[in-house]
């Protein structure tokens, strides 16, 4: 029998005012995976459409002081050290020349998605905001960090959560890290619903450069795009145009797209570009419900050299330790080289002891969908089609089963049958799709959400089959209640409902899915005094 949608109730007792650090409530239920729209779409004018009331001249050490919007902008007219901070909602902080805004003890800007907090420089830039060895507790969220020319976040030593920020048009010429640069051996660091796009590095991680050791960066529901590593074209490897780590690594429901990692070398000095997504560098890596889309790996192409060498891992590379990656979707990746490309989807090196993939899909990479250099990654469940201009879909050792792979594979219970996609961009399966019920029939891999997965129970090869498909419908308690939606099928009607009684039950918000991963989100109105209510996803009839 089929599973029915999943039903999600939660009950939001009022927020306490003084809550800083926000309760999010998760709950997996049928859906698909996150594409590249962005959570927030901010307008950079957003001052303009109120009355600015003051303007506050601030510089050195600041201690126990709270920003309000009725006395914004703050004008940084030197160095900043924070002891003690609250920015409040709709706070503009602009650097009026290249300053710096170290947090030494606690900063908590707490803006709200109709008043985040903007952090930007003039012309000239600014030093970013630098949590060095700070007081554990400090929280970003809903802010706007744009123009920095030292990375827009540098966190070192320090537990600080990231939420539900936008991190854009920041660089740092002479490190990793354009968007955040992170090193700690003391502590974890949290990102979510957060949008990293347009950040610029002169090394490698161009959107985030992150070292933590055998702590573990988390990032949830975030995107990453257009941004580049190497963006001056220097001599030299690069690796990891969107996104650095070494480390243990969690990556769930997130977009990583059009990013680019630029490598330049000579005759004499072979160099690389490695990892035009992603690019793991050791720890242990798992990666959930994402999707690498148009990402780049680009070597020597750019300057004319003498010669060139390879582009390895279009989408992701993974150097050392392990990766276990399930249901996600890597597409329309590139790697190129005119001397060697490897790997646009997956690249696996022969260091890499444990890789695993299953339910995922690699269809329209330049070049093979997985690239092994011999450590033999277990790949099962899984859709390789129309990849390398219909040429090889897999090369190096790889035990592939329960897979359908173009042009045939040797592996138990292998296909080689067109898997009927919705679409070029929506690599969803289809009604008649031969991959439908045709994975691993152990019990433990049996689809759970109806839809995605299609016919019975059995396993659907591919990112959208298995007790693991779908996507998060996600509710956090800011100032503001925000329901969030990652993901959905398109041709359905989705519906969030809202109920202060579990019985009845009243549509707050009815959307369709364009794409393959669009993301929705509904906010409560600020005004509601409701003392608890409950929310539940449903489809219309």
């Amino acid at each position: 029998m089929k599973a029915q949608l999943q039903l999600f109730l939660l009950n939001l007792s009022k927020c306490d005012e003084q809550t800083t650090i926000p309760r999010t409530h998760t709950k997996r239920f049928a859906s698909t995976n996150l594409s590249s729209t962005i959570l927030w779409v901010f307008v950079w004018c957003i001052l303009a459409s109120g009355q600015i009331h003051a303007q506050t001249d601030v510089s050195g050490t600041i201690v126990n002081q709270t920003w309000t919007a009725n006395n914004s902008p703050y004008i940084v007219v030197g160095n900043i050290n924070v002891a003690g901070l609250v920015i409040s909602p709709g706070v503009w902080v602009q650097f009026a020349s290249n300053y710096s805004f170290e947090v030494d003890g606690l900063l908590q800007a707490l803006g709200t998605p109709s008043a985040p907090i903007i952090f930007t420089g003039t012309n000239v830039g600014w030093q970013g905001i630098f949590f060095n060895f700070s007081s554990p507790g400090s929280v970003l969220a809903c802010c706007i960090i744009s123009n920095s020319l030292n990375s827009g976040i540098r966190i070192s030593n320090t537990s600080v959560a990231i939420n539900n920020c936008l991190i854009a048009n920041n660089t740092n010429p002479g490190n990793g890290g354009g968007g955040i640069l992170a090193s700690t051996t003391t502590d974890n660091v949290t990102l979510q619903n957060c949008t990293v796009i347009n950040n610029t590095s002169g090394y490698s991680g161009g959107g985030i450069y992150a070292i933590t050791g055998t702590n573990t960066l988390t990032m949830t529901g975030c995107v990453f795009s257009n941004n580049i590593a190497n963006f001056s074209q220097n001599y030299g490897s690069y690796y990891g145009g969107g996104i650095y780590v070494s480390g243990n690594f969690l990556l769930e429901n997130c977009v990583v797209r059009d990013n680019t990692c630029r490598g330049e070398s000579t005759d004499y000095e072979p160099q690389y570009a490695v990892g035009g997504g992603l690019y793991i560098s050791t720890g242990s890596t798992t990666i959930e419900n994402c999707i690498f889309a148009g990402n780049t790996a680009v070597c020597g192409t750019l300057n004319e050299r003498d010669s060139v060498w390879p582009a390895y891992g279009g989408g992701i590379y993974i150097q050392d330790g392990s990766l276990a990656m399930t249901n996600s979707i890597l597409s329309s990746n590139v790697t190129s080289s005119s001397y060697g490309e490897y790997g646009a989807g997956l690249g696996v090196s022969s260091s890499a002891t444990n890789s695993s993939v299953v339910n995922c899909t690699f269809a329209y990479n330049n070049t093979q969908g997985i690239y092994s250099l011999g450590t033999e990654p277990q790949v099962m469940n899984s859709i390789l089609f129309f990849n390398n201009d219909n040429g090889a879909q897999i090369s190096g050792a790889t035990n592939a089963t329960y897979c359908d792979v173009q042009g045939g594979f040797v592996g138990l219970g292998n296909i080689n049958l067109n898997p009927v996609f919705q679409s070029t961009t929506n690599l969803i399966i289809v009604e008649g799709s031969p991959c439908i019920d045709a994975g691993n029939t152990n019990a433990q891999y049996n689809d759970v959400c109806f839809p995605p997965s299609l016919g019975t129970q059995l396993n659907d090869m591919g990112a959208h089959g298995g007790p693991r498909a779908g996507a998060l419908f996600q509710i956090e308690a800011w100032p503001q209640i925000e329901v969030l939606l990652f993901g959905g099928v398109p041709g359905y009607t989705y519906l969030i409902q809202g109920s202060t009684n579990l019985m009845d039950w009243q549509t707050v918000e009815q959307f369709q899915i364009a794409n393959v991963g669009d993301v929705i989100n509904y906010f409560e109105s600020t005004t509601n005094t409701l003392p608890q209510r409950f929310y539940r996803l449903n489809l219309a009839k």
